[in-house]
């Protein structure tokens, strides 16, 4: 697949209430699979790097190692549909889903590649005009957790039982038309982590700014701000970054302490990258993806 680009245009996906009002999010650009939508307050927060390194002590202390994961294998990306033309291959914990892209209305401009073993991406991000978050969030890529055929047994993580079936939500009007297809049709279902307690990757690429690693949990609505639960990444290229399920909390750009529920399920994972406000300029990003890998418990 290397060399294949997929360059996108700037698309409305969806509409937004203001930042201090709680906005919408849009839904995924694909269908028929569901996928999270994108939000949240632009990229101002404290950042938790994650990963392995320790961070220096106040005052010239040494730094105090972080302790080690204990992390699964690696997920397999494998051929999909759509503008992220990668889904997650066959594995032990239950994982499987196609790749989806969401992106605000206006101020973007983003390529995903085909590149075997790594999404890529790359592009850029306008300043938010006058407050207006709820047409400029940013863009956001990845992955359904649990998605199959209607009437498909689905694959729990190791130990748990399978989660009932739920209907796709409604993609939105720009998400493309499935009609005419053969296809059967495709159901998210809940993933139930079991024994993974969060994720590890790598993000590796000459320009790489504020990111943040989000899940929605089952049950929540995608169109909601109020349904973003997160950990903010800076990531150092070609190094580990981790997010344990405890350290997300919704609206991770503020002072809000609210963990993630997910002992109940989550529908799917992503990175988004968040626009700031001026004077933030034009801000490009090019960075890949790589060694998405479950982090255990045991």
């Amino acid at each position: 697949m290397k060399g294949v680009l997929r360059t996108v245009v700037v698309v409305g996906l969806g509409l937004a209430c203001s930042e201090e009002g709680g906005r919408g999010r849009p839904e995924s650009a694909i269908a028929p699979v569901g996928a999270a939508g994108a939000g949240g307050a632009p990229g101002a927060s404290s950042a938790g790097s994650g990963g392995t390194a320790g961070s220096a002590g106040a005052g010239g202390a040494p730094a105090t190692p972080a302790p080690m994961l204990n992390l699964g294998e690696p997920l397999e990306l494998i051929a999909g549909t759509g503008d992220v033309p990668y889904a997650i291959g066959p594995n032990p914990y239950g994982i499987r889903g196609g790749g989806f892209l969401a992106r605000s209305a206006l101020g973007n401009t983003i390529t995903v590649r085909e590149e075997p073993g790594q999404i890529c991406i790359s592009g850029s991000l306008e300043e938010v005009p006058n407050g207006n978050y709820g047409q400029y969030w940013g863009v956001e890529i990845g992955f359904n957790l649990n998605q199959g055929a209607a009437g498909a047994t689905p694959a729990p993580s190791e130990g748990l039982p399978a989660a009932p079936a739920v209907p796709l939500a409604d993609a939105g009007s720009d998400a493309g038309d499935a009609g005419g297809s053969s296809a059967p049709a495709e159901v998210a279902r809940p993933w139930l982590p079991g024994e993974v307690i969060g994720f590890s990757f790598v993000i590796e690429g000459p320009t790489i700014n504020l990111i943040r690693f989000k899940g929605l949990p089952a049950g929540y609505d995608s169109a909601l701000e109020s349904s973003v639960f997160c950990k903010t990444i800076e990531a150092t290229s070609g190094s580990q970054q981790s997010a344990l399920f405890s350290e997300m909390t919704q609206y991770c750009w503020s002072s809000q302490d609210v963990p993630i529920p997910a002992a109940a399920g989550l529908a799917n994972i992503s990175w988004q990258l968040p626009a700031d406000v001026a004077p933030a300029g034009v801000r490009p990003f090019d960075w890949c993806l790589k060694e998405l890998r479950p982090i255990l418990a045991r």
